[in-house]
C-alpha cells in the first residue's frame, strides 16, 4: 500500500507499522506555529459529542508530560460526530508548505487488529469545511508519532481553518498529544518533510507469509504446459519463436476502497 498524493488533499491510511521519510529533526527549517501551545485549545465537538468523554492525564517518560483521552462510549453514524477541534492562530498562503502533527496512542479499543482509529484534518473552518487534509489512521499501545505535510490550496486568514481530530468510530479510548500545525511557508518543498508512509503488518520483504504465498502460487496458480512449433508437414521448425497471449483466468482480480473516499 502507498500513500497517494491529491492536488487539494491528502488521503492515507496508516494500518498496524509505519516509518518516515524527508528531513530529521535535525535539519527542518524552523516554521510558525499556527496552533496554541496549550491542549485545552482543543475543544470537544459535533452531533455525537455528548457520547465521548474528554480528560487531560499525566504521561511520564516522554518528551511532554500531559496528554488529552479522549473516550468514545457508543458509536456515532459518522466518524465526524465525534470531534477535537482548535482554530488556526496564524494566516496560511496560497501554496504554503505546512506540517500537521500528532502523537497518539491506544488505550482501549475493541478493533479486530486490537488498534484504535482516529482521522486527523485540517479544513476551512466554514460551513462546508473545505479540507486541505485528511488522514484516516489507527494507533497501537505504544505512542505514535504521525507527520503529514501538505500544501495549501487558496488563502486562509488567522482563525479561518482549524486542525480537527475525529473519533466516532467503535467505542475506543485514545490518547494524544504534542498537536500541531506548523507554517513553512515557501522554504522546503512537501517531499522534503517528513511523512509517516502506509504500511501493514507484514510489509517487509522476508516476512514469513510470503514464502508460503509462493509456495501457493506454484501449486494452485501455475500449470505445466508444453508446445511443439512444427511446420504444415509436421516436421519440428528449430529456433522458432512462439508467444502466447491469455484470453481469460480463473483467479479474479481487483482492489476495494473506502467509497466516502
Amino acid at each position: 500500500m502507498k500513500t497517494i498524493g491529491l492536488r487539494n488533499c491528502i488521503l492515507a491510511l496508516i494500518l498496524l507499522a509505519c516509518r518516515e521519510t524527508g528531513l530529521n529533526a535535525a535539519t527542518m527549517p524552523a516554521g510558525t506555529s499556527l496552533l496554541p501551545a496549550d491542549l485545552a485549545a482543543l475543544q470537544l465537538g459535533g452531533k455525537d459529542a455528548g457520547d465521548a468523554r474528554m480528560q487531560m492525564v499525566e504521561v511520564t517518560n516522554r518528551d511532554f508530560t500531559s496528554a488529552l483521552q479522549v473516550q468514545t462510549l457508543k458509536r456515532p453514524p459518522y466518524p465526524w460526530n465525534i470531534t477535537l477541534a482548535a482554530l488556526t492562530t496564524g494566516e496560511i498562503r496560497k501554496g504554503d508548505v505546512l506540517l500537521a502533527t500528532v502523537t497518539a496512542r491506544r488505550i482501549k479499543s475493541r478493533q479486530e487488529t486490537g488498534e484504535a482509529l482516529m482521522e486527523l484534518i485540517v479544513e476551512e473552518n466554514e460551513p462546508e469545511h473545505h479540507k486541505v487534509l485528511e488522514l484516516a489512521t489507527s494507533v497501537g499501545a505504544e505512542w505514535r508519532a504521525i507527520r503529514a505535510p501538505f500544501v495549501a490550496d487558496k488563502d486562509y486568514p488567522v482563525g479561518g481553518a482549524q486542525i480537527s481530530m475525529r473519533f466516532g468510530y467503535q467505542p475506543q479510548i485514545i490518547e494524544i498529544a504534542a498537536v500541531g500545525l506548523t507554517n513553512y511557508g515557501t522554504r522546503v518543498a512537501v517531499a522534503d518533510l517528513p511523512r509517516t508512509l502506509a504500511r501493514y503488518a507484514g510489509w517487509e520483504d522476508n516476512a514469513a507469509w510470503r514464502k508460503a504465498a509462493a509456495e501457493r502460487i506454484e501449486k494452485i496458480r501455475k500449470g505445466d504446459l508444453r508446445v511443439e512449433a512444427v511446420d504444415a508437414s509436421g516436421r519440428p521448425v528449430p529456433g522458432a519463436k512462439v508467444s502466447a497471449r491469455m484470453l481469460r483466468h480463473e483467479f479474479a482480480f481487483g482492489s476495494a476502497i473506502d467509497s466516502r473516499r
